[in-house]
């Protein structure tokens, strides 16, 4: 006889926390933030409403604590390496800056290919309706945004500040709406169903549009195969095909 779902309720198994978190991330990123409910959440996660709530006072802080979860280590290497190139004798290049930014997000994709590429969906979701908490809890008190500009205004000094935000601001929106697109068709998928991802091919394939978009932004005037190009040195040594050397 085949075992009955289990009855919400108290859950001194696990960390509910964590698993409505989980849940939540997974939810958004299948679907968007404004079509899921917290009661559906908790019926996801077969947990009681009121224990959703125990955790999290309203659908804001579940969402902010889904992006924090993953935006404060990312943010942290994000810091670190725009520290190196900010603090280094020679001028940055538009696309040193662009080479800080990219690996490590594309690296979560990597490693997470599930949770990450959920989050980076949500991230891109708040994004494009204009939420203040992608930006909130993407910098955080790292300091990440100030310290890109801050390359930037080195990188780019025949810019104002006002044309390096505008970049800057442009530059983000591309990259999180490419590689938030790791699993769609265009870029090489197969997907045929909500669940199923991208390999990791496609994911760098995703990743070397996102760097194309970038770059341009920031300033480049030739992004192709002759460039210095970090995303494809990387991909070459690893053995994997991008977006314009894709088997078909």
């Amino acid at each position: 006889m085949p075992e009955s779902r289990r009855r919400p309720g108290p859950r001194g198994d696990i960390d509910v926390r964590t698993l409505l978190i989980d849940t939540a991330e997974e939810l958004f990123g299948l679907t968007s933030v404004d079509a899921v409910s917290l009661r559906g959440i908790a019926r996801a996660a077969e947990v009681a409403p009121a224990a959703l709530t125990h955790h999290f006072t309203s659908k804001e802080a579940l969402v902010a604590a889904v992006i924090r979860r993953r935006s404060g280590p990312l943010g942290a290497t994000l810091r670190e390496r725009l520290q190196d190139l900010r603090d280094q004798p020679d001028a940055p290049t538009a696309g040193d800056l662009v080479g800080a930014i990219l690996p490590p997000v594309a690296n979560l994709l990597e490693s997470e290919p599930r949770g990450g590429l959920y989050w980076l969906k949500t991230l891109n979701s708040l994004a494009l309706r204009g939420s203040g908490i992608w930006a909130t809890e993407l910098s955080g008190d790292n300091g990440v945004p100030e310290l890109f500009l801050a390359v930037a205004a080195r990188a780019l000094p025949e810019l104002s500040e006002m044309e390096r935000r505008q970049r800057a601001v442009i530059a983000m929106f591309s990259m999180l709406a490419a590689l938030a697109g790791a699993d769609l068709p265009g870029y090489g998928g197969r997907r045929r169903r909500p669940r199923l991802l991208a390999p990791v091919g496609n994911i760098y394939q995703c990743w070397a549009a996102a760097r194309r978009a970038h770059s341009l932004w920031l300033g480049l005037e030739r992004v192709d195969g002759k460039l210095d190009d970090p995303v494809r040195s990387d991909a070459v040594t690893r053995g994997v095909p991008l977006a314009d050397e894709h088997p078909h």
